[in-house]
């Protein structure tokens, strides 16, 4: 694993034209913006401690309390990402399914606008292309794929995974809709769900409402964040008790909701997958992104 960091939310209003200038000029901005600094940069190296000194004389600090909004005069945004290898992905008993969209796969073949009876829509734009992905929806989130890799999939025999049919629909004049049929286009497309609900997180996993101000409610009716300090992405863990008490599996939702909605729906309650089923699609060149989940020992 490898750890980069970004620094973000600088202006030259809350650290001063000297210091934003001297900053852009020593070390430039990822971005081409004058007024808004956004850089880079291998978390712990001599340019991480340089630019924190930077920001630091100016009177800045890192932005860590998480349950309030960012203080602009006195807070600037640092990441630090956790850039995951194979050795890692290949280690973990268990990981997190990330969509893989590389290219907007989605916004060419299907944008889904809105949710009808539990089943989501889907605005046909242009002809689907075979695309062997698990590509990300929009309006709720939520993983679609297509008839070929739906087929895959099912040949695997794993273990709680299951598919919904979805309706395609072309746009009519401004705001209108017309439902077609898929028989219109290559193939049809399925949203990727299961029948396993994972335990709750370990405690060490510290959880927040996903609405600033607000205190986290049980039913996470204000939404629900992980707070992993500057790290990101957050990371997944469970008990090593709660994992072994499970019946075994190859696909699951987290019970938690990562939302910072406050009407939040199953697609905002990430899959957990098996090593098994990680290694069944990389055999069969299912393409997805994955980030490793921690099993904490009782």
């Amino acid at each position: 694993m490898k750890l980069m960091a970004v620094f973000k939310g600088i202006t030259p209003d809350n650290v001063g034209l000297d210091i934003f200038t001297e900053l852009s000029q020593a070390y430039p901005s990822d971005r081409p913006n004058p007024r808004m600094y956004t850089r880079w940069t291998e978390y712990d190296s001599e340019d991480f401690h340089e630019i924190k000194r930077l920001l630091s004389e100016a009177g800045l600090s890192p932005w860590t309390n998480h349950l309030v909004e960012r203080d602009n005069r006195k807070e600037f945004t640092l990441n630090i990402h956790r850039r995951y290898d194979d050795e890692d992905r290949e280690h973990a008993s268990y990981l997190v399914l990330v969509n893989h969209d590389p290219d907007r796969v989605t916004v060419e073949l299907a944008h889904e606008l809105q949710k009808l009876d539990g089943v989501p829509l889907i605005i046909g734009k242009r002809a689907p292309k075979k695309k062997n992905i698990l590509a990300q929806s929009r309006f709720p989130f939520g993983t679609l794929v297509a008839d070929h890799v739906r087929q895959v999939l099912e040949k695997g025999d794993l273990r709680g995974i299951r598919f919904e049919a979805t309706k395609v629909y072309k746009a009519v004049g401004r705001k209108g809709y017309e439902e077609e049929s898929w028989d219109e286009y290559p193939e049809p497309w399925w949203e990727l769900e299961t029948t396993v609900t994972m335990p709750a997180f370990s405690s060490s996993v510290k959880l927040i409402s996903g609405t600033h101000g607000v205190e986290l409610k049980p039913d996470f009716s204000t939404g629900c964040r992980i707070d992993d300090g500057l790290f990101g992405p957050a990371e997944l863990h469970y008990r090593r008790s709660d994992i072994d008490a499970m019946d075994e599996f190859d696909i699951a939702r987290t019970h938690e909701p990562i939302t910072g909605r406050v009407k939040w729906t199953r697609r905002d309650r990430p899959f957990v997958v098996s090593q098994r089923f990680y290694q069944y699609c990389k055999k069969n060149n299912v393409k997805a992104d994955w980030r490793p989940v921690r099993i904490d020992e009782d």
